[in-house]
């Protein structure tokens, strides 16, 4: 394993894909809440887990960034992330559209290809694959991120403002969807949703910078306003979903939000930093893979209850039931990122052996 392979950033890959299960299998529940133990605990993890994509979108700017120095490095940096991000989201996009297809025509239900290329195009939704938006999302924040980094590397306090009257921004205009009915982020069309992520990507990159350079009594006292940040999400997201305003709790671009992705994401820079040979080996491979659980767990999703027949309906009508399918789903779909990697290094031996 590479020496220079920052354990923390792996702990945080796999946090943040598994609270995306988290939040795909219980958040369900979480309109209608109620007075009993077992919702306070759904309720409970599924705000603590809220931050999962403000934290991708942070890891990506923290990796992505330090590439980028000078405007010849930026078509290398997006001919590596084509090869990384961008054609396995467009062959599981394909994937999806097929299955969602096959769907309609074995039902006899008309399709509507207009609504299925707006979904698709303009939405980052292609047919089944709802939950591939926040990689659509990222390929675009990756088109205008690296020129905007550039031009404001050397005014920071310009870039710091516009950070702050971004995330602003589409914080009223999330919220100003939410009172006339709608879902927030949900509503906002994939271009908008590039340039609202711009604050998280960046401040990925500049929390980074300035954390590796605390010393061990400052990183204590950075775990300490982690902490804070962490408590004061969580006090915000369930006083909000207790007041049955779930729409608000989830918006990505609110104050608990904001909170929670800045107090998780400090946390995991303020522990100790990788010491050499130091990184377990499963860490890292389960961290190379949350890509792939990214890609294919929708599948597993729909897959597993139905394998499971008349108890599938367990999985959505029992809390430990949305808990047990998230594990599952995670398990299958770690196992069958192994196979495919498996099978995959085989044929590159095979072609370097030709």
């Amino acid at each position: 394993m590479n020496a220079a392979r920052d354990y923390r950033f792996d702990v945080l890959r796999v946090f943040a894909c598994v609270s995306v299960l988290i939040l795909h299998t219980t958040s369900f529940f979480l309109e209608d809440p109620n007075a009993t133990f077992p919702f306070f605990i759904v309720a409970f993890v599924n705000s603590f887990s809220r931050a999962a994509v403000p934290l991708f979108v942070m890891t990506a700017g923290r990796f992505a960034l330090e590439k980028i120095d000078d405007f010849a490095s930026i078509p290398p940096f997006l001919r590596a992330r084509a090869r990384r991000l961008w054609r396995p989201t467009l062959l599981w996009s394909a994937i999806y559209l097929a299955l969602y297809l096959a769907d309609r025509i074995l039902r006899g239900v008309p399709i509507d290809f207009s609504l299925v290329l707006y979904d698709w195009l303009w939405k980052g939704k292609p047919g089944a694959g709802y939950h591939l938006w926040f990689l659509y999302m990222l390929v675009g924040l990756e088109l205008i991120a690296p020129p905007l980094f550039l031009w404001t590397r050397k005014r920071p306090r310009l870039l710091g403002a516009s950070c702050v009257g971004l995330f602003a921004a589409f914080s009223a205009i999330a919220t100003a969807l939410i009172q006339r009915g709608g879902t927030g982020r949900g509503d906002l069309f994939l271009p908008f949703l590039c340039v609202a992520y711009l604050p998280f990507y960046f401040w990925g990159s500049q929390l980074y910078r300035r954390a590796r350079r605390l010393d061990a009594r400052g990183r204590r006292r950075l775990r300490v306003l982690a902490l804070v940040l962490v408590c004061a999400g969580l006090a915000i997201m369930l006083a909000l979903i207790y007041s049955r305003r779930y729409n608000d709790a989830r918006n990505d671009f609110s104050l608990q939000s904001l909170f929670l992705a800045l107090g998780e994401y400090l946390f995991f820079l303020s522990l100790p930093p990788s010491k050499e040979g130091k990184e377990p080996k499963p860490l890292g491979r389960a961290a190379a893979q949350s890509f792939d659980v990214y890609l294919s767990h929708v599948a597993f999703l729909a897959l597993l209850p139905r394998l499971f027949g008349s108890w599938g309906s367990v999985f959505e009508k029992t809390y430990l039931g949305a808990y047990a399918l998230a594990c599952l789903t995670y398990a299958f779909s770690t196992a069958t990122a192994t196979v495919v990697d498996y099978f995959g290094s085989r044929i590159a031996k095979r072609r370097r052996a030709r």
